[in-house]
């Protein structure tokens, strides 16, 4: 009984899981995207930036609740002084799921959430959205950011 209910278990997670963003076309992810950021723009967020991130420079940058808003259809910095903010709302406009052009390398993801695999000579990037389209998480070789919605 013990072992069916792993299996069990453990396929249900399965299908959760692929059920959030299964693997699919550029087209069809764009699609999904540019209709998530457009019921985005009815929404306000307090946006908060954690993690490290190399620069151009080979600087590791650390970045630790860095916070921008989102504020129906664009992100802010909450005062022009701040650089780091700024550079953040450039940054995660930048990186919204509707403006992510296509790519031969890359693997792209589109269900309830969003996600994108690049695979280059520099190794693997992984990008997540969430239900609007915005980003969630970069990953690769030289930076780890997690980005929260509230």
């Amino acid at each position: 009984m013990k072992v069916l209910n792993k299996v069990v278990i453990g396929m249900a997670s399965l299908v959760l899981l692929t059920a959030c963003a299964p693997k699919t076309t550029y087209a069809e992810f764009h699609a999904k995207a540019v209709s998530a950021v457009e019921k985005a723009k009815e929404k306000t967020f307090t946006v908060t930036l954690k993690g490290t991130y190399k620069d151009d420079n080979g600087e590791k940058k650390n970045y630790d609740n860095i916070t921008v808003n989102w504020n129906k259809g664009s992100f802010e910095a909450t005062s022009a002084l701040h650089l780091d903010e700024v550079f953040l709302a450039l940054t995660l406009t930048a990186l919204r799921a509707d403006v992510i052009a296509e790519s031969d390398n890359t693997t792209y993801y589109a269900g309830s959430t969003f996600k994108t695999v690049t695979k280059d000579d520099n190794g693997t990037s992984t990008v997540t959205w969430n239900k609007f389209g915005l980003p969630t998480q970069m990953k690769d070789a030289d930076s780890n950011l997690k980005i929260s919605y509230k």
